[in-house]
């Protein structure tokens, strides 16, 4: 999947258990928008022997109404190639 639209993807995905003309226009514009880019890519350059990267974190909370967190990016010589985070 193209990382420019994963997450209008995973939004509209959301939706759809209740449709409505403006997420059917959504959906839409996303398939037009992937037709008319059939020819573009990523392009990954080496910068060296760097190979897979990753980094993750965690901050686990201590007060009772606060949350603990979680990240994590992943790089492919030197490319950023999948990320995320959750509370």
């Amino acid at each position: 999947m193209k990382p420019d639209v994963t997450t209008a993807v995973r939004l509209l995905a959301q939706a759809a258990d209740r449709p409505s003309i403006a997420v059917k226009k959504d959906v839409d514009r996303v398939f037009r928008y992937l037709n008319g880019t059939r020819d573009f890519g990523l392009m990954f350059q080496s910068q060296g022997d760097q190979g897979l990267v990753v980094y993750c974190d965690a901050a686990f909370s201590t007060e009772r109404e606060s949350r603990s967190s979680t990240g994590y990016a992943i790089f492919y010589n030197g490319n950023l190639v999948e990320w995320g985070s959750k509370k």
